[in-house]
């Protein structure tokens, strides 16, 4: 069976109804969300030189360990979107961001090339319900004719992530 979600006009659980403030601070959160991802798909590149030498590998296929990342995009929203359907955005969000953390971490710690690529193909699944989850989110919390600004800024923000993610400072 199912089940249609309706609010009455006046619900103060209503997404639509929350106050301005806290509408926005959600479109930033997730926004932000999407910058911390797409970044995190770029922040390897100047290493890369090093990363082969470190492991022992080729260019090219420390070349690989940026691209996996960027191939577990294309994937991980068709599995995450209809779990976030099912269990809850804020649940998926929260375990996929988790998963990100931890496969992001491993990445860290790998001696191996196996490990690296791994854990960078994990950790870009968990980074991708970005994509399965802002648009739905902020779907629900705009009315129709206010939707457009928010979906501005959350795909406006994520957008600076590639660019910003190969800046490194040095001494």
């Amino acid at each position: 069976m199912i089940t249609q979600v309706t609010w009455d006009e006046d619900d103060p659980t209503n997404p639509q109804n929350w106050s301005l403030t806290r509408r926005w601070i959600i479109t930033i959160l997730t926004s932000m969300g999407g910058l911390v991802c797409l970044m995190s798909s770029t922040m390897l590149a100047p290493a890369l030189g090093n990363i082969a030498h470190d492991l022992n590998i080729s260019q090219s296929e420390a070349s690989m360990t940026l691209s996996i990342f960027v191939l577990a995009f294309a994937f991980g929203p068709m599995v995450l979107a209809p779990m976030a359907e099912v269990f809850g955005r804020r649940n998926v969000w929260l375990v996929a961001s988790s998963w990100y953390a931890v496969w992001n971490m491993a990445c860290g710690f790998s001696k191996s090339n196996g490990l690296l690529l791994a854990g960078r193909l994990l950790a870009g699944l968990g980074s991708s319900a970005e994509f399965a989850i802002t648009q739905p989110v902020l779907g629900d919390c705009w009315k129709p004719e206010l939707r457009g600004y928010s979906f501005a800024i959350a795909t406006f923000i994520p957008l600076l992530g590639p660019a910003l993610g190969p800046v490194s400072f040095r001494d």
